[in-house]
């Protein structure tokens, strides 16, 4: 049945089938386990052509000796297709499944959708499913708008709804998270009489990513393809999440409070495994804070301090934008005195500083800043607002000049350079200005006002 070969990049030995739509890849060890996965929707809107990319889990579970038959689709269409349900209701499929002793389906997601109803056919067998949907039909399930993808498919015939096709299998392992409302909700739809609920409350979506984050994927998978894991055993396992960031920025999205937040972001700055901060984790809990004091603490600066720069830069630069200038420049001052800094923080003191008021100091830090990188056509329009608020207009232009031979697709380079000629009286540089910048947002209304207003006022320009 698998007559073709794969060439896996880390040299792992596999035999394939392509069917419409699907690769289907068959890795042989001497168990007699084996386990069906199939891919999550990363990425829904692109195409998957490469049929020698390993199937989803397959290097891990070939480790712990399990056979992998891996579902690949070329696209993301939630196993719709007629193709692969002719597969599963195979005579060739039942005699190559019944070799086997234990069979698991496994799968994230829409894997976990997948996993869930395509176990009906082996009665009998166990399924591990991160997040799944029970079913994407919009007649059943109205209330799942998140994947656009999955609108398009055909709902209708078999292997539709995993409400159904999960009910004939031994156990049912589900690991999501109860207050991520979608899932909760495909959760509740299936029969309980089989389900085992692995409940990883505060992570949100593709639990398996935050699982593993948290050290307990592995361990984890092992007991529910051994058929041991219990919901008891899960709860101690699932405390772990209390060390990875996601935790956090749920916790402080769920309970909408600002001192919640405060503590969050403090906690998120102490715990060690910052290889999985991000700063769209830590902006969005700077967002849901108003109080900054615990950045006066000490330890908390050191944590801070041992950041990456682009992370403290998303930190201090989100505080400034929220108004706090002063807390966002005393940050930076505090880690600059703990370890060098580069050019991106001394961009962002230039700006706090500029928006409190403190011209001269925001002159010094926007001078460092293009000293360290001269490339960077921000850090020159930030000098370029610092200069003419202290009146030096024409080094405000040269700088602002200079920003835009870096940078001519700069739009609000284009737009301060025409204020700054505007207010110099300069009208027909002004004028050129604003139409470059109309020209890279036609649509603003905002920028063909100021084109009409010196147009109105000054129609010299057409006649010089």
């Amino acid at each position: 049945m698998f007559n073709l070969k794969r060439n896996y990049k880390n040299k792992l030995a596999a035999r394939g089938m392509n069917i419409e739509g699907y690769y289907l890849d068959f890795i042989e060890t001497n168990s007699k386990n084996i386990v069906i996965t199939f891919e999550n929707a990363h990425e829904p809107e692109k195409l998957r052509p490469d049929e020698n990319r390993l199937p989803w889990g397959a290097e891990f579970l070939n480790k712990k000796n399990y056979n992998v038959l891996g579902i690949k689709p070329i696209e993301v269409d939630w196993y719709r297709k007629n193709s692969i349900h002719i597969f599963f209701r195979s005579k060739e499929f039942n005699s190559f499944i019944s070799k086997f002793e234990t069979v698991v389906f496994y799968g994230s997601s829409m894997g976990g959708y997948a996993a869930l109803t395509f176990s009906q056919a082996v009665p009998g067998s166990t399924v591990i499913a991160f997040n799944p949907q029970s079913s994407l039909d919009p007649n059943i399930i109205p209330w799942d708008t998140r994947h656009t993808q999955a609108w398009k498919q055909d709902w209708t015939g078999d292997f539709s709804d995993a409400r159904d096709g999960a009910k004939l299998a031994r156990k049912v392992y589900i690991a999501y998270d109860p207050f991520d409302q979608i899932d909760n909700l495909h959760v509740a739809r299936l029969h309980s009489e089989n389900l085992i609920l692995l409940k990883f409350f505060c992570v949100g979506h593709v639990v398996a990513e935050w699982m593993r984050q948290a050290g307990i994927l592995e361990e984890f998978t092992i007991s529910a393809l051994m058929g041991i894991a219990t919901a008891k055993t899960f709860f101690k396992l699932a405390q772990k999440r209390r060390d990875i960031p996601q935790y956090y920025l749920q916790m402080s999205n769920l309970r909408n409070s600002s001192k919640v937040s405060e503590i969050c972001l403090e906690r998120i700055f102490s715990i060690a495994k910052k290889e999985y901060l991000a700063d769209n984790i830590l902006s969005k809990i700077v967002r849901n804070c108003e109080n900054f004091d615990f950045l006066n603490k000490d330890h908390v600066i050191n944590s801070i301090s041992s950041l990456d720069n682009d992370l403290i830069f998303s930190i201090s630069k989100c505080m400034s934008d929220m108004g706090k200038h002063i807390e966002s420049l005393n940050l930076c001052k505090k880690i600059e005195v703990i370890r060098p800094i580069n050019y991106k923080l001394y961009f962002n003191m230039a700006e706090s500083a500029h928006r409190a008021g403190f011209n001269l100091d925001a002159y010094f830090y926007a001078k460092k800043s293009i000293s360290m990188n001269e490339k960077i056509s921000n850090s020159f329009r930030i000098m370029t607002r610092i200069l003419w608020d202290l009146g030096v207009h024409s080094e405000a232009i040269r700088y602002s000049i200079a920003g835009l031979k870096i940078d001519n697709k700069s739009l609000l380079g284009w737009l301060d350079l025409g204020e700054i000629y505007k207010e110099c009286g300069k009208t027909s540089e002004a004028l050129f200005s604003f139409i470059q910048a109309s020209r890279l947002c036609p649509q603003d209304k905002n920028i063909k006002n100021k084109i009409k207003l010196i147009l109105d006022k000054d129609i010299t320009y057409f006649l010089d």
